[in-house]
């Protein structure tokens, strides 16, 4: 058995947790445990929407990162011959040299 304990709510705040338990079909403390994962989730890609917004704001680390993605996106042919020009056409670089 999982330890527990137990907490004051307001009670508008209890009513509203009943609500959500019984229109998701689960128990309160999984509603619960929903919302928190849900928050955390949400807070990790607002850090990493700022974090991408910083580089994007330094052309150097931005262009950087592009180049990275670029020699990152050839390991998806996972052995299979690129096809140069393509290549090169959509990220500007040598898909077999790996630079643009």
């Amino acid at each position: 058995m999982t330890a527990s304990t137990t907490i004051l709510l307001p009670l508008e705040t209890h009513t509203k947790l009943q609500r959500l338990a019984r229109d998701e079909g689960k128990a309160i403390d999984q509603v619960i445990d929903r919302l928190i994962e849900d928050d955390e989730q949400r807070r990790f890609f607002d850090q990493m929407a700022k974090d991408f917004e910083r580089i994007r704001s330094d052309p150097e680390a931005w262009s950087d990162y592009q180049h990275e993605l670029a020699l990152l996106d050839t390991t998806l042919l996972d052995g299979l011959e690129a096809d140069s020009a393509a290549m090169q056409d959509h990220h500007g670089i040598d898909a077999k040299k790996g630079d643009r």
